[in-house]
């Protein structure tokens, strides 16, 4: 069969226009928020990284500051690509020259540098988060003012995977939610900061979307670093919000108080006795921003359960305040 001559024009005016946007058919670019609460989404390229023959050289003193200083010339294998784009090949080794500062010993005090802070050895590996718009991987790994951090795969592969699954998919909001209830158990805190980041215009919109990660915060089996990280970023949402959102803060009070009756979530007592709950409340300003009457309105039987639970687990210091406050009339 022969095409006439209709047929070969619009054939070769579709295959033109195919391919002048075949990048965007195959790959959408990867979106980068400097100012987005996650990781994920602030960086330009996430690389897994392994070190080999690494060389330091003998600690001197700064020029200027009272920290020591050494040069440390290694090879670096890139093993996996996780986001962006660089100029290294997979399995490409390459040589990168870095300087570490420290006190020579294992007394740490500050924040030294990018590369000061995880023992650098032949075999070590570490998921790069970089933010500059370089492709060169030498650059993009060289200074903390082009590589937010260096994160330990065990602590950070898994999260940063599923999370960039999640990103390609594109997933609605309520598939999202739903995708981070069920890994909620497996996840920690580079998940659960890009979800919030994703989830956050909505949920701050939606009151049933944010009592939906307020479950997740309460669930028992949810990490500990995704509980924490949903808490301060919620935390942090909240206190830039004018005017107050105020059923928002109510769920969230009522949020951290069913936390502290948590064993799961021990850790974040300290913080939310002695910090969250004293400022959201405003426990230690002349007039208190809200009372247990509005907090607790028509949820007599939950304040009565946790009013229970401060008196009889063990107190500290703050508690009692909580408590004092929880049963004021």
């Amino acid at each position: 069969m022969i095409a006439n001559k209709n047929e070969v024009i619009s054939w070769t005016m579709l295959f033109i226009y195919l391919l002048s946007c075949k990048g965007d058919l195959i790959m959408e670019k990867p979106v980068i928020d400097k100012q987005s609460v996650s990781e994920i989404l602030r960086s330009s390229a996430i690389l897994l990284i392994r070190l080999d023959d690494v060389a330091l050289s003998p600690w001197v003193g700064e020029t200027n500051g009272d920290l020591l200083i050494r040069d440390v010339t290694m090879t670096v294998i890139i093993e996996e690509i996780l986001k962006g784009k660089v100029q290294q090949k997979v399995g490409e080794s390459f040589e990168l020259k870095v300087q570490q500062r420290g006190t020579g010993g294992f007394r740490v005090m500050d924040y030294y540098g990018l590369w000061s802070h995880s023992p650098l050895s032949a075999g070590v590996r570490f998921v790069a988060f970089c933010t500059d718009s370089s492709e060169d991987a030498r650059i993009l790994l060289s200074t903390d003012a082009n590589c937010e951090q260096l994160m330990e795969p065990k602590i950070a592969l898994a999260d940063t995977k599923s999370a960039l699954e999640l990103e390609n998919q594109n997933p609605s909001s309520a598939d999202l939610i739903a995708r981070a209830q069920t890994l909620s158990r497996q996840r920690g805190g580079i998940f659960a900061r890009y979800v919030w980041a994703k989830i956050k215009p909505e949920a701050m919109n939606s009151l049933d979307i944010f009592e939906k990660v307020v479950k997740i915060i309460e669930d028992p089996e949810t990490t500990e670093l995704a509980r924490e990280s949903y808490l301060t970023s919620i935390e942090d949402a909240l206190g830039i919000t004018d005017p107050p959102l105020k059923q928002w803060e109510f769920r969230f009070i009522r949020s951290m108080f069913n936390l502290l009756t948590l064993s799961e979530a021990k850790p974040l007592h300290t913080n939310i006795e002695e910090v969250y709950l004293p400022n959201i409340l405003g426990l230690d300003e002349d007039v208190l921003r809200y009372s247990a009457n509005e907090i607790f309105k028509d949820r007599v039987d939950e304040r009565m359960s946790i009013l229970s639970s401060l008196k009889y687990r063990r107190k500290s210091e703050f508690t009692p305040r909580l408590i004092q406050w929880l049963e004021a009339k």
